[in-house]
C-alpha cells in the first residue's frame, strides 16, 4: 500500500533505547501528602519540571518553592548539576511572603 510506513515492533527493545538511559523518574511531593511523578532528562532545566507541576496543580508558576534534601532548587539547575538519581523526591512548598509581627496585629513597644 502506498503511503503507509511500517516500523519494527518495539515490544522487545523499548527498555534499551539510548534516550531512556538519560531520563530519570523524579517524584514531587507536597506538604499535604500528594505526589506527582515526572520523567526528565538529566540535562533538562528544573524550570520545566516546576512549571509543569504548577500547571498541573492549577496555580501560577512561582506559587511553590522546590527543595531537594532541604536545599532550594533554582530554575536553571538540572538533574545532573543537582546529582539526582532515579527515584529521587523533590519537596514542593507553598510560597509564603511576609509574616512580620504586623501581619498578626502585634504592636511593638
Amino acid at each position: 500500500m502506498e503511503g503507509l510506513k511500517t516500523e519494527p515492533s518495539t515490544a522487545m527493545s523499548s527498555s534499551l533505547e539510548p534516550n531512556e538511559e538519560s531520563k530519570l523518574q523524579i517524584t514531587v511531593r507536597d506538604g499535604e501528602g500528594g505526589q506527582m511523578t515526572f520523567r526528565v532528562k538529566k540535562s533538562t532545566k528544573m524550570r520545566k519540571l516546576m512549571s509543569n507541576y504548577c500547571e498541573k496543580q492549577g496555580v501560577a508558576y512561582g506559587t511553590y518553592r522546590f527543595t531537594l534534601d532541604g536545599k532550594r532548587i533554582n530554575e536553571n539547575d538540572t538533574a545532573e548539576t543537582l546529582q539526582m538519581e532515579d527515584g529521587d523526591c523533590i519537596d514542593a512548598f507553598l510560597y509564603q511572603q511576609g509574616g512580620g509581627s504586623r501581619a498578626f496585629g502585634y504592636k511593638s513597644e
